[in-house]
């Protein structure tokens, strides 16, 4: 589906204002060129005084891919995974990144604002990008286990898999600009929970989740999956 046809339409398409995981394209580029780009729609921005935040959605991150050079040639979504974020009594699901030796808990916690779990997804979604044997673009000379960019190159249907495999959430597959042609599959993982512990960081209670539960998520293998 088109971008420009997507934000045109966004009150139409179930997913169009939500946050989650993309696969996109620029489209009218040579084919040596090409390449998927695999990323988040979503990521929450705080202030440095007050807690606040506002959320993206995919209609919003494809209007600025738009605006960043994308207009020209318009570009295409190929699919969108949903990845609601959860707030519970004003406290937002945050998870720390990973501790140096030697860091003490409490004050490592306080020191840092860590990840949302959108962002643990998108982690996911590139190792799992990887693993298909996608190509993984970067700058010349970077190692390949320090690439971090969000450009793929490989088979469309290793980019969906890699969102299925996320095992959770609804994904949505598109296959041109009809909407009522949209593929809707809910994605749907047996025996694991995710349930972040409470921990106050500065002045604003966050969640943090444990190293084990993002060792666990990033290990997780979905179960099975259901169409609607």
């Amino acid at each position: 589906m088109d971008f420009t046809f997507f934000i045109q339409n966004k009150d139409r398409i179930e997913c169009g204002e939500k946050p989650g995981l993309y696969c996109v394209m620029q489209s009218h580029i040579p084919k040596e060129y090409q390449a998927y780009r695999c990323g988040l729609a979503g990521r929450n921005v705080d202030s440095a005084t007050q807690f606040q935040t506002k959320q993206g959605n995919f209609a919003s991150r494809f209007a600025i891919y738009l605006s960043a050079g994308f207009l020209p040639t318009n570009a295409k979504v190929f699919a969108c995974l949903t990845v609601p974020r959860r707030q519970i009594q004003g406290f937002a699901e945050k998870v720390m990144p990973e501790r140096e030796q030697g860091d003490n808990r409490e004050e490592f916690a306080r020191m840092h604002l860590g990840s949302t779990l959108i962002q643990i997804r998108e982690k996911q979604y590139h190792a799992n990008l990887v693993r298909l044997g996608m190509q993984r673009l970067g700058m010349p000379g970077t190692e390949e286990k320090r690439k971090r960019g969000e450009f793929f190159r490989g088979e469309l249907k290793n980019c969906i898999e890699a969102l299925k495999q996320i095992g959770t959430g609804d994904l949505f597959l598109f296959q041109n600009n009809n909407i009522n042609q949209i593929q809707k599959i809910s994605l749907k993982k047996r025996g694991v929970t995710i349930s972040p512990d409470q921990v106050e960081l500065r002045t604003s209670p966050r969640f943090s989740a444990s190293e084990e539960l993002i060792n666990q998520m990033m290990k997780d293998t979905p179960t099975h999956y259901c169409a609607l």
